[in-house]
C-alpha cells in the first residue's frame, strides 16, 4: 500500500495519469483501468488487521437481542450477500452472549457430572444420587414460586411493586 502526498491525491488528472502495474510487468495509467472522479463521502477509511472495514452500530430496544440479530442476519443475507474478498462479522453484546452460551454448554454438563459423583460418594448409591440431583429443578421452581407468592420476584425487568426484597421497610435500620 502506498500513500500519495496530499497534492497528488487532490488532482483528478494526476490520479488518472498515475501508472499502475498489471500482468506482464507493464504499467498503465489508472484512468484506463478505472473511472476517477471526486465526490462526497466518508472523511476517513477505517482499517483493522490491514483490511478496510465499515462498522455499523445498532441499539436494540424493547426486543430480545438474539431474535433481532437472527432477523437482521437473514435480511442481510437476502438483500446484501457477501461477495468475494468481503467478510461479515456480528459483534458487540451479541458476540459476548454467544461466547457465554458456548461456555455454559461446556461447563454445565461437567458441573452436573461432578455433582452426581459427589452425591454418589455421599450416598454410596447411584439411584439415590440421581434422585437427589433430579429434585434440584423442582426445588428451584418451588423456591421461585414461593418468592412470587410473597411478592419478592421481579417480573419482565420492571421494579417490584410489593414485598420487602431483602431491604426491609423503608427507613428501617439493619444490623446489631
Amino acid at each position: 500500500m502506498e500513500m500519495l502526498p496530499k497534492g497528488e491525491r487532490d488532482d483528478v488528472q494526476k490520479l488518472q495519469r498515475l501508472r499502475v502495474p498489471v500482468e506482464g510487468g507493464v504499467t498503465v495509467p489508472l484512468g484506463v483501468l478505472a473511472q476517477v472522479s471526486t465526490g462526497r463521502g466518508r472523511a476517513s477509511v477505517n482499517r483493522e488487521n490491514g483490511r478496510r472495514y465499515i462498522g455499523i452500530r445498532m441499539n436494540v430496544r424493547e426486543r430480545d437481542l438474539g431474535g433481532f440479530v437472527e432477523e437482521a442476519r437473514a435480511l442481510v443475507a437476502a438483500k446484501a450477500p457477501v461477495g468475494p474478498g468481503q467478510s461479515l462479522e456480528w459483534g458487540g453484546e451479541f458476540e459476548n452472549k454467544e461466547r457465554a452460551v458456548t461456555r455454559l454448554e461446556q461447563v454445565v454438563p461437567v458441573a452436573l457430572l461432578l455433582t452426581l459423583l459427589l452425591l454418589f460418594k455421599a450416598f454410596h448409591s447411584f439411584p439415590l444420587a440421581v434422585l437427589t440431583l433430579l429434585n434440584v429443578p423442582f426445588a428451584l421452581t418451588g423456591g421461585v414460586f414461593g418468592l412470587w407468592l410473597c411478592g419478592d420476584v421481579k417480573q419482565s425487568g420492571k421494579p417490584r411493586q410489593g414485598g420487602r426484597g431483602g431491604g426491609g421497610r423503608p427507613g428501617a435500620r439493619s444490623g446489631a
